[in-house]
């Protein structure tokens, strides 16, 4: 940072400046729970009363996912991430069973097409198991 000619004043937990940026004062009087899942970490914010309460970092998150995309479909880290930011979705319920995604292959194959709700079960028990209380 300095290199760059700023001045750090303070660090903030991660978690704590994604609740600044998404919650009002009434959301965090009520009580709230901010989950914000990164690639590395899922942060984690509780608030009630106005007052944050809890927070913890979970190690491991979207990575992870992405992981067993690429796994699940032979597909290239890299294609599966854009699979998911783009197509993913962690509530297979919701999810119509007429959508597909198109998921690249390696080796000069050509691409297939797969439904959307394939995929969301990949994702879904992941990130159940993210969620989990005790993790």
């Amino acid at each position: 940072m300095e290199r760059c000619g700023l001045k750090v004043d303070q660090l903030i937990f991660a978690g704590l400046a994604a609740s600044y940026s998404v919650l009002t004062e009434d959301e965090r009087e009520l009580g709230v729970c901010v989950v914000d899942i990164g690639g590395g970490t899922m942060d984690i914010a509780v608030y009630t009363g106005g007052a944050l309460r809890h927070t913890k970092v979970i190690p491991y998150a979207g990575n992870v996912v992405t992981s067993d995309i690429a796994y699940a479909f032979g597909t290239p880290p890299s294609d599966a991430e854009a699979i998911k930011v783009r197509h993913g979705c962690a509530l297979g319920s919701i999810v119509g069973k007429d959508e597909n995604v198109e998921v690249p292959s390696v080796g000069g194959r050509p691409p297939r097409s797969l439904q959307r709700q394939t995929l969301a079960e990949v994702i879904e028990p992941r990130y159940t198991e993210l969620l989990k209380p005790g993790q």
